[in-house]
């Protein structure tokens, strides 16, 4: 294309001259059709602007959640008869240590001992959680501290 020097240039391709550009054959046909079916037009410009929006919504939501939710330490919670113990005294006397299958050892998180097997014969029997306490400072903002 011969354009005069000085003379300001159009950038932009119309989807026909963008047609142009395909190799000859069967993509430019089927391109072609689909023009003439769909058209390219200012709706299709807002069709494609309020895909793009969705799409950026979504993403959004979907980074949101792994921002939002920390991975928290968290183990049984006491019964109130023992809620006057300190954190590290209820760990030590009621919450079985497990080793984790990369061999690091730490508090159950699913399981405490029975309280009233270990007062009355000491034996250590494994029972499910009735509830959870989290490890969380005072000025952390999380799903679990809402």
């Amino acid at each position: 294309m011969n354009v005069p020097e000085g003379t300001p240039m159009d950038t932009t391709l119309s989807a026909v001259e963008l047609a142009r550009c395909l190799p000859p054959g069967k993509l430019r046909q089927e391109y072609l059709v689909l023009l003439e079916l769909v058209g390219h037009g200012r709706f299709q410009h807002k069709v494609l602007f309020c895909a793009h929006l969705s799409l950026a919504m979504v993403l959004f939501h979907y980074w949101s959640v792994h921002v939002l939710t920390q991975p928290v330490d968290h183990w049984c919670k006491p019964p109130a008869l023992f809620a006057h113990l300190t954190r590290e005294q209820w760990l030590n006397v009621s919450i079985p240590v497990v080793e984790d299958g990369q061999g690091n050892r730490h508090h159950s998180r699913c399981t405490m001992y029975d309280l009233a097997t270990i007062v009355f014969n000491g034996s250590r029997v494994e029972v499910p959680c009735d509830g959870w306490d989290y490890d969380l400072p005072d000025d952390t903002h999380t799903l679990i501290s809402k």
